[in-house]
C-alpha cells in the first residue's frame, strides 16, 4: 500500500488530501487542503457560488465517498467504482450498481473531473453536485430512496457534529451529500508528474 502512494505520490497523482491510508474511518482528521494547486494548474477547478470548498467540506465528502451507507443496500460506497489505485475510476467495462444491477457505462475517472464542463459520458449533469445527486437515487447505481438516506445519516453519531458544522443541518439529505462528494472531487487534481 505504501509503495502505491509512493508510486502517486511521485507524479502520476496527486491527492491534496493529506490522512492515514485510503479509507477513512468515520470520523476523520480534517485532511489539509494545499494552499496552491499542484503544477501545471494555475488555479483550483472553481467552486460554484453556492458551494464554496472548505477544508472541513472536502474531509466529509472524503468521508461519505468511502461509506457503503449511502447505496439502497447499504454495500456499495463510491469508492467500489472510482478506486484510487486506478486514479479513480473503475475496472470494469461496464460498471456495476446495487445488488449486481448493470449500469450502461464504464466509470470514468474522478481525477480532474473539476475542471469538467459537463459530466457522465453523456454530459448531461453540469457540474459536480448534479452529478453525485443523480449517482445516489438512480437504480443501476447507488440506488438509495433520498428519505432512507436522511434517516441513515440523522441515526450516525459520526455525521451529525460534521454536517451541522459544514451546511448548518441538523438532517442532512441528497442536497448536502452531493455537495460535500462534489468539495471532495474537486481536490482531486493531477500535476507535477514527467507527463506534465
Amino acid at each position: 500500500m505504501h509503495a502505491m502512494w509512493r508510486r502517486l505520490r511521485g507524479g502520476m497523482l496527486l491527492l491534496v488530501l493529506v490522512g492515514g491510508g485510503c479509507a477513512p474511518t468515520f470520523e476523520p482528521e480534517i485532511p489539509v487542503l494545499r494552499a496552491t494547486p499542484p503544477r501545471p494548474f494555475d488555479a483550483w477547478p472553481a467552486d460554484p457560488p453556492d458551494n464554496p470548498t472548505t477544508p472541513a467540506k472536502v474531509a466529509l465528502g472524503w468521508q461519505l465517498f468511502y461509506d457503503p451507507r449511502l447505496s439502497g443496500n447499504g454495500r456499495l460506497a463510491c469508492v467500489d467504482c472510482h478506486r484510487p489505485e486506478l486514479a479513480f475510476g473503475g475496472p470494469d467495462a461496464v460498471s456495476f450498481g446495487v445488488g449486481g444491477t448493470r449500469s450502461r457505462r464504464h466509470s470514468p475517472s474522478l481525477v480532474n473531473a473539476g475542471y469538467w464542463a459537463m459530466h457522465f459520458w453523456d454530459g448531461r449533469a453540469p457540474d459536480l453536485e448534479s452529478q453525485a445527486r443523480a449517482v445516489l437515487v438512480e437504480p443501476s447505481e447507488m440506488a438509495i430512496e433520498p428519505a432512507e438516506l436522511e434517516r441513515r445519516l440523522a441515526a450516525s453519531p459520526g455525521y451529525r457534529s460534521p454536517f451541522g458544522a459544514v451546511f448548518g443541518v441538523e438532517r442532512p439529505g441528497v442536497e448536502e451529500v452531493a455537495r460535500a462528494l462534489a468539495a471532495f472531487e474537486r481536490r482531486l487534481v493531477s500535476g507535477g508528474s514527467d507527463w506534465d
